[in-house]
């Protein structure tokens, strides 16, 4: 189980995040990222985004990228429980810009978002993020990788995802199915 960050992005000012990210002296291709002019106008969208999330981390499934696979699996052969429309199916290529995607998430932490980006270049955050899709509903509404999206939002960099192709709220009943009949603890 992860734990929470201190700054929250609905009640963390754009002003406040650059000024966390200037002390942790990150990797310059980053750095010019934050201090470009755009960069509050980006932050502010991600809160604008995040606002409209209304689960709280407690109450997400958290799915490593490792059981991936084994969750494709259980949402297949979970469909007669939720779902009965046409076979569920995944898009592994999909890569776009964060900005399409919703939170379902309102709690997500710029410090921890930041302490990710460290000590990375661009061209780490970008293998990064693509080596750890998101998992997101038809709808692009994310069940998994709220931390990711924000990194996403703020560096400028696309981000892979797991669409699956089905409605939120049906995904998310499942992967909280998936998430608890393993034991796997949510966030706190």
């Amino acid at each position: 189980m992860e734990t929470a960050g201190k700054l929250e992005l609905l009640s963390t000012s754009h002003k406040i995040a650059r000024h966390y990210g200037r002390a942790l002296y990150l990797h310059p291709s980053i750095q010019s990222h934050i201090e470009n002019v755009t960069w509050a106008e980006t932050y502010e969208k991600a809160q604008e985004l995040a606002a409209a999330g209304w689960a709280h981390r407690s109450e997400m499934p958290v799915i490593e990228t490792a059981d991936m696979e084994e969750f494709k699996e259980f949402i297949r052969s979970s469909r007669g429980s939720v779902v009965d429309k046409c076979p569920v199916t995944f898009d592994k290529k999909t890569t776009m810009p964060a900005k399409f995607f919703r939170p379902t998430q309102c709690q997500i932490y710029v410090d921890k978002v930041f302490l990710w980006l460290q000590h990375k270049d661009i061209n780490r955050v970008v293998s990064g993020l693509h080596a750890a899709p998101i998992v997101a509903s038809k709808d692009y509404r994310i069940i998994d990788g709220h931390h990711r999206w924000l990194s996403s939002m703020l560096s400028g960099v696309s981000l892979s995802a797991e669409l699956v192709e089905e409605p939120m709220c049906d995904v998310l009943e499942l992967a909280q199915k998936f998430t608890d009949s393993r034991n796997i603890m949510r966030n706190a």
